[in-house]
């Protein structure tokens, strides 16, 4: 759990993660990318809590053994049941977020695989500024 000193830091880490991301080198899957970094700097680093205004859902994702839930209030934590269910691997999200391949595509090529609707992958698409 984050102290409240450790929230006032998030949106200069998250602002370190998305300055950084263009300069990682390109992931694969034979290499260990931990789950937990994914989570943080492929996709709450991302989180826009202007898109999700008047959002209120929950969204469960799989990557490996490890679950981790998102919500769209830029939390990790809910009680509320997934309106959304992701599984992919944290190699696929560095994939996305180095733009070697869209959100889209990598669904379509089954890396990620979705259990929900199209608007509940719609908005969580929007949320986490994903393409």
């Amino acid at each position: 759990m984050i102290t409240e000193r450790g929230k006032d830091v998030l949106p200069v880490m998250r602002s370190l993660a998305r300055f950084g991301m263009p300069l990682l080198e390109t992931p694969v899957p034979s290499r260990t990318n931990r789950p937990w970094s994914a989570v943080q700097t492929c996709l709450m680093a991302y989180y826009s809590s202007t898109v999700a205004i008047g959002s209120d859902e929950t969204n469960l994702l799989r990557i490996g053994d490890e679950e981790f839930t998102l919500t769209s209030r830029g939390t990790l934590e809910s009680s509320q049941r997934p309106v959304l269910t992701l599984e992919t691997s944290a190699a696929t999200l560095f994939r996305i977020r180095k733009d070697l391949v869209t959100f889209r595509e990598a669904i379509n090529k089954g890396e990620v695989v979705v259990h929900g609707s199209k608007a509940a992958l719609n908005r969580f698409r929007q949320v986490f500024g994903l393409r």
